[in-house]
Formats: structure tokens, C-alpha cells, sequence
């Protein structure tokens, strides 16, 4: 295991790039760290990788004059900016991105706080023009986590929304937030509600995934929350998957992770997996007890009927320190690339990256991070040639700034 301080291997790649291309070999070419953004201070959370090697880098922009907005970064194979902007909008927050139309453009959703908080949902193409955006305004609060495409070129959004008491009449006090999931039409004309009946204190969604069983659409939505499995009147956080309809009927699919008592589980991302590396969805998430902060997965199979999913992956996974999990990429020929926030003893945090076997044996861990600073874990990609992207918050001297980070397949900056 080691830690990486990307304060130095900045350092160094300002130092090479004053030697000519006649006297050295170039380097950071394959691997290699380098920070986005101008004035002010940017984070990084997503990003995508585009089929001819660019990626997009999604991230937020703040100073101590100009409030939170989005920030979009496309970079080449070898992390130079191709373009970049920041959205002109005020106390507005970047959440997720995905690629759409095959690939043509790019979905950005983004959480907009206003009197109260409303899902902003922006189409971009892949040259950084805005195409179209729809605002989701709503009277109470809704929060998204994320965005996907359906087959009928629509949208599902996911996160959590206010509480409806309507639906919870019997669940004792205090009732927080529900599990959200909004179905935007393929014009951005109409905004279907489908939120998954009540019944938590607390819930969230994190990734809404549309599926189909026997020629019938249905959507899948994997997220957390602390309603009590069918056998007990529990309120305890834990992962869970529930199944509805086109018009947000559950199916009566809901499935839970296990754990143990006093154990709460909150999920951070789902990855869906392709049918060659098994198919399913893997949840990654932080699970917590009160001496204990430790990587927790489960891996649900693809439902063959509306009513059903089994698990074959559902397990704490302790490495010896706090780590909090964020975010999973498939890993060939099997298995997972795992990033994830490992907290230091003065609470602040470091960029952790592991690989996971598909049985939850870890392979390897490394650490990235600046020596004294608070380090963030974003989006993680696979690189079809066996290299990992990062996209993170490094913390310079001075300034937070969004950051990519191109390893080998083992976490290294070299062969």
C-alpha cells in the first residue's frame, strides 16, 4: 500500500516539460496526474470516457466572490483540454453525467438551490454547446443523484425528494426524505413522478436502470434506505433494490443487503455490469458502526421476472482504516476497480483505489493525495487498454482544484 503525493508528480511534469522533444523521451504520456480550472477553486465528481479515447470531466467551480456552478472539462487520450466551460448560473451543483444518442451528447444533472432545492437537467453536445435544459421545478425539495437515457430517449432521474406524509401515515417521527425517481419525457415536455411507495425515515436513490423481461419495460431502482425488511419492524440503513413498472407500479421486487446490528449502510453509486463480465448491478457503499467505517458492495444478478433478483456479492469489506466507498468501474477480465475516500485520523481525507475480485477479495490498494490537504474521490473509469481514470479533488497550497488521474491497471504511474 502506498500514498502518492500529487503535489510532487505535478512538480515534476512542470520540470520535463522544459526539456525539448530531441533530448527526452516523453513522459505522464500513458500516466499521469493534471488539474483543471482557472480562478477560483474547482471539484471534480464524474466524468465519461467517449469512444474514441476523450473523456469529460464534470466538476463544480466556487471563489470567495462567485457562488457554486458547473464546470465541464473534455480532454483528448492524454488529458489536454480540448474545451472547457463553466455554466453562468449561481448556487447551482453538478452531480452526474452520462452519455446519450450513442454517444453523440452528453446528460448533466445538476441540483439547483433556490427558496428549495430543484433538479436542472442539461443535454450538451460533445463539442460543449448547450442543446436543451429543462428545469424540474417543484414546490417541495427534490435532490438528484443521477441520470440515464431510457430506451424511448427519455430520461430517469433518481435521488431523494421530501417526505409525503400521505404515504407514511403509520412510520413514527422523524420522517426525512424519500426515495425519488422522475421519468422526463423525450421532448423535456412532461415529468412523470414514479417515486417508489414510502415506508423509510430516510431514503435515496443513486442510479435508476431501465430493464426488459418478456418484451415489458420496467425500470430498476438501486439506491438506500431504512425501511424495515418484510420480517421486521427494523428501521436500519441498508442498501436496497426495488423493481416498478412503466408507470411506477412496484412489481414487488425489493431487495435488501445484509448487516449486522448497529451497522447502517448508505449507498454511493450503482455499476451496471455488461452480460460479458457476468451482468448484474454491483452497489458500492460506505456501511458504519460506532468504531467502524468500512467499504460495503453488493451484487445483484439481472432479474429474469418482474418479481425477483438474487445476490452473489453482499459483504463488509474491511481494510484496516475508514474508508467510505464512492464509485466502481468494471474491471476485465473480471472483477472491479473500486475508488473510494480512506479517512486520516485529523478527519481529513485521501483518494483510496482498489481492485476487487468478483468474490470481494482485494487484489491491491494504492492512495493518491496531497500531503496535508483534504483529497476527494470522484468518478472512476476503465481505459479499454487496461489503464484507470480518476477524477477527483486534489487540494494545492492554495486552492482545491479538479484533477485527472491516469494510472496502470495496477494503481502505478509506470510499467
Amino acid at each position: 500500500m502506498r500514498l502518492i503525493s500529487l503535489n510532487t508528480i505535478a512538480l515534476i511534469f512542470i520540470l520535463v516539460s522544459c526539456d525539448t522533444a530531441s533530448n527526452v523521451e516523453p513522459i505522464f504520456n500513458d500516466y499521469f496526474t493534471k488539474y483543471y480550472g482557472e480562478d477560483g477553486e474547482q471539484t471534480g465528481v464524474d466524468l465519461v470516457r467517449n469512444a474514441d479515447g476523450s473523456m469529460v470531466l464534470l466538476g463544480n467551480s466556487f471563489s470567495q466572490s462567485d457562488p457554486i456552478s458547473p464546470f465541464l472539462v473534455k480532454t483528448d487520450a492524454l488529458g489536454n483540454v480540448i474545451w472547457q466551460q463553466e455554466f453562468t448560473t449561481a448556487d447551482e451543483t453538478a452531480v452526474d453525467i452520462s452519455l446519450i444518442n450513442g454517444g453523440a451528447a452528453l446528460a448533466v444533472l445538476t441540483n439547483v438551490q433556490r427558496t428549495t432545492s430543484n433538479i436542472r437537467l442539461y443535454i450538451v453536445s460533445q463539442d460543449g454547446s448547450l442543446v436543451d435544459s429543462l428545469t424540474l421545478i417543484n414546490s417541495k425539495n427534490q435532490i438528484g443523484k443521477s441520470v440515464a437515457q431510457s430506451s424511448d430517449n427519455g430520461f430517469l432521474i433518481t435521488g431523494y425528494k421530501a417526505p409525503n406524509p400521505d404515504r407514511n401515515p403509520d412510520l413514527p417521527p422523524p420522517d426525512q426524505a424519500d426515495i425519488l425517481l422522475l421519468k422526463v419525457d423525450n421532448a423535456m415536455n412532461e415529468v412523470s413522478d414514479l417515486s417508489p411507495g414510502g415506508g423509510e425515515h430516510l431514503g435515496s436513490g443513486t442510479n435508476a436502470f431501465e430493464i426488459e423481461i418478456n418484451s415489458l419495460i420496467y425500470y430498476l431502482v438501486f439506491g438506500y434506505s431504512d425501511r424495515p425488511r418484510k420480517e421486521t419492524t427494523d428501521y436500519q440503513m441498508c442498501f436496497q433494490l426495488i423493481a416498478s413498472n412503466t408507470d411506477g407500479v412496484p412489481t414487488g421486487l425489493h431487495e435488501f443487503s445484509e448487516n449486522e446490528p448497529l451497522e447502517e449502510q448508505v449507498a454511493s453509486s450503482t455499476l451496471k455490469i455488461p452480460p460479458a463480465l457476468g451482468d448484474g448491478y454491483l452497489v458500492v457503499g460506505t456501511t458504519t458502526s460506532p468504531s467502524s467505517s468500512d467499504l460495503y458492495l453488493t451484487r445483484f444478478s439481472k432479474p429474469l421476472n418482474p418479481n425477483g433478483a438474487t445476490k452473489s456479492l453482499d459483504r463488509k469489506i474491511p481494510l484496516g482504516k475508514r474508508i467510505e466507498g464512492i464509485a466502481a468501474a468494471n474491471a476485465s477480465p473480471d472483477g472491479y476497480f473500486i475508488v473510494a475516500n480512506e479517512v486520516r485520523e485529523n478527519n481529513k481525507k485521501d483518494i483510496f483505489l482498489l481492485r476487487v475480485e468478483r468474490d470481494g477479495t482485494v487484489t491491491w490498494t494504492t492512495t493518491f493525495g496531497s500531503l496535508d490537504g483534504e483529497d476527494i474521490a470522484g468518478g472512476i473509469e476503465a481505459l479499454p487498454d487496461g489503464r484507470i481514470a480518476l477524477v477527483g479533488t486534489i487540494q494545492l497550497e492554495t486552492q482545491r482544484k479538479m484533477a485527472l488521474i491516469v494510472t496502470n491497471g495496477n494503481g502505478g504511474f509506470s510499467d
